[in-house]
């Protein structure tokens, strides 16, 4: 075990205390909008956004639309209350980030979510 890890688990069992995994948390969708494009210019289309908290966000439209050279994760996005997810990722021509276990089953409209994403090829037969 490594040494954060060791710190991590003494203070989650000594103190009742949580780590929280997340870094950022956007309230609406021009908020993530407006993150994601920050981070994907400060570090690369290779990052991963899994430190930000989406579970408030119920409107993911065009969140990534038109960055198409984006390849960075967000496989642990909890878009459980996620209604729209139109153009989501429309025109990333190199996103190929596995989202097969996203709870979908809030979703209205996924109008166009993946148009143009060229490799994207993930399972998504579990979605609800």
């Amino acid at each position: 075990m490594n040494r954060l890890n060791k710190i991590k688990k003494f203070l989650e069992g000594n103190y009742n205390f949580k780590i929280i995994k997340y870094k950022y948390f956007p309230k609406s969708n021009l908020e993530l909008r407006k993150l994601v494009t920050r981070l994907i210019n400060k570090y690369g289309n290779n990052v991963d956004l899994n430190n930000i908290d989406v579970s408030n966000i119920n409107t993911f439209k065009e969140v990534f639309y038109m960055k198409s050279n984006f390849e960075g994760d967000v496989s642990e996005w909890d878009v459980s209350n996620g209604k729209l997810f139109n153009n989501m990722f429309a025109f990333c021509s190199k996103f190929n980030s596995n989202i097969f276990n996203w709870d979908v089953s809030n979703a209205e409209n996924f109008y166009r979510a993946f148009e143009y994403c060229y490799i994207f090829n993930p399972n998504l037969v579990e979605w609800n």
